[in-house]
C-alpha cells in the first residue's frame, strides 16, 4: 500500500496517487469498449438492447436480428481446407471457376438445375470446357448429377443453409441412390500428384 504523505497542519493524511486515471491520461473508455464490457457481463442481447439509437457507438444491430446475415440474404457453409485445395490441385481455374459459379446458383440444400451451355455462357467458356471441368469434379465425388440437368454439390465440403440442411440432402441423398462415395466425406488427392495445365479459356 503506498505510504502516506506527511499531512498538512490541521489537514488528513494524503495518499500517494495508485496511478494515472484514464482521464488523467487524456482517454475515456469509447463507446465500443463500453458495449463490449455489457455484452461480457450481461449478454449480447442485453446490450444490444440498450444501443443508443443515435449510432454513436458505430454499430447497430436490430435486436431482432437474424443469427447470420448475408450479402443477398443467402449464405452457405464452407470448408476452407476445401477451398484452398481447389486452387491448388486446379491450376487451370477452370473447375474452380465452374465450382464457385454452381455453389453461387445452388438452391438450400447444395443442389442447382442448369446446363452446360447457360454455364459455359455465364462465365466466358466453351462448352466442352465447361463439360470437361464438371467431368473432373464429378470423378472426384465432388459433384453428381441427380439426372439431366441437376446437379448436387458434396455435401460435405460446402452446405446452402447450414447443418440442418445437410442432414435433409444427405436423407434425400439417400433416398434417391446417389453413390455411396457421395455420401461421405470425400477423400482429396494430394495437389503435387496431378498433371499441370495450361489455362483454359473461349479463345
Amino acid at each position: 500500500m503506498a505510504a502516506a504523505r506527511k499531512p498538512k497542519p490541521g489537514g488528513a493524511p494524503v495518499h500517494a496517487p495508485q496511478g494515472p486515471s484514464e482521464r488523467s491520461r487524456g482517454r475515456r473508455p469509447s463507446p465500443i469498449d463500453a458495449f463490449r464490457r455489457q455484452a461480457e457481463e450481461q449478454g449480447l442481447d442485453a446490450a444490444i438492447s440498450k444501443l443508443p439509437t443515435n449510432r454513436s457507438v458505430g454499430i447497430v444491430v436490430p435486436a431482432d436480428r437474424e443469427p447470420v446475415q448475408m450479402l443477398g440474404e443467402e449464405w452457405q457453409i464452407d470448408s476452407s481446407r476445401f477451398n484452398q485445395w481447389l486452387i491448388l490441385y486446379f491450376s487451370e481455374y477452370t473447375p474452380v471457376r465452374v465450382w464457385h459459379w454452381m455453389a453461387g446458383e445452388a438452391e438450400y440444400g447444395g443442389f442447382l438445375q442448369t446446363t452446360q451451355k447457360k454455364m459455359a455462357d455465364a462465365l466466358s467458356l466453351k462448352q466442352q470446357h465447361v463439360g470437361s471441368a464438371i467431368g473432373a469434379l464429378t470423378s472426384l465425388n465432388l459433384l453428381w448429377m441427380e439426372k439431366r440437368g441437376k446437379y448436387w454439390l458434396q455435401p460435405f465440403v460446402t452446405i446452402k443453409g447450414g447443418g440442418p440442411k445437410q442432414a435433409e440432402a444427405l436423407e434425400y441423398l439417400a433416398s434417391v441412390n446417389a453413390p455411396p462415395t457421395f455420401l461421405r466425406m470425400p477423400v482429396l488427392p494430394d495437389p503435387k500428384t496431378r498433371p499441370r495445365k495450361k489455362k483454359e479459356s473461349a479463345e
